[in-house]
């Protein structure tokens, strides 16, 4: 399945309804996006696409100058090279746009977690804390033991502890397209995405295979 992607911003989450359901879906702005150039590499081939808005050119980097001056393309907000098929190969300047091949969809999304600061060790891991009476004093909230005695005589590497929360790239997978507006470019996904509001995210196809009613819906072939 080759894995074509576009690039969206994320415009928030509303609800939807149908016969006999109230969904909540987030709503992402999908602009056509632009083929950069298709690049072959020893044991993969990749594709960079240009998406989201027009901007001006000092907000480029020279790199990304050149790289669409070259093939006559409009600077644009986000630049992101995906992994595809060996047999795909896209003219630059091609359009990738939205359309009702979209709508119902299964796709994975990619996006920046909003972050949070440092948080404790309950809010960051869903910790339960100490008890809140029998001789517990000062340390409710605390995470409790966190390493053994002599030996090893450190806390393991990894261990789930108070830091930093959020602020993290994370791929959802297997997310439900449950509408496409053509007209003024906008997917509705079924659940939330990570980001903030006008955060950028990236739609890819769905790695792993998502089978309703013994029916695979997995696919995502973008309009040329």
């Amino acid at each position: 399945m080759s894995r074509i992607a576009l690039i969206g911003k994320k415009l928030g989450m509303t609800t939807m309804f149908t016969e006999d359901a109230v969904v909540p879906v987030t709503l992402i702005k999908v602009l056509p996006n632009v083929v950069v150039e298709t690049k072959k590499y020893e044991n993969k081939c990749s594709l960079v696409l240009a998406g989201n808005e027009e901007i001006k050119e000092s907000k480029l980097n020279k790199p990304q100058r050149e790289q669409l001056k070259k093939n006559g393309i409009k600077p644009r907000e986000e630049i992101k090279e995906f992994v595809i098929d060996e047999n795909i190969n896209f003219a630059p300047n091609t359009e990738m746009a939205i359309g009702d091949y979209l709508e119902g969809a299964i796709i994975d999304i990619r996006g920046h977690t909003i972050g949070k600061g440092f948080q404790g060790a309950m809010k960051r891991w869903g910790f339960g804390g100490l008890p809140a009476s029998h001789g517990v004093s000062v340390t409710h909230r605390s995470l409790g033991s966190t390493g053994n005695r002599t030996l090893p005589g450190r806390v393991f590497k990894g261990k789930k502890m108070a830091g930093h929360m959020g602020d993290k790239n994370i791929c959802i997978q297997n997310m439900e397209v449950f509408k496409v507006d053509k007209e003024d470019n906008i997917i509705a996904i079924k659940g939330s995405i990570p980001g903030k509001k006008n955060s950028v995210v990236y739609i890819t196809n769905a790695v792993k295979k998502y089978t309703e009613d013994n029916k695979v819906v997995n696919g995502l072939v973008c309009e040329g």
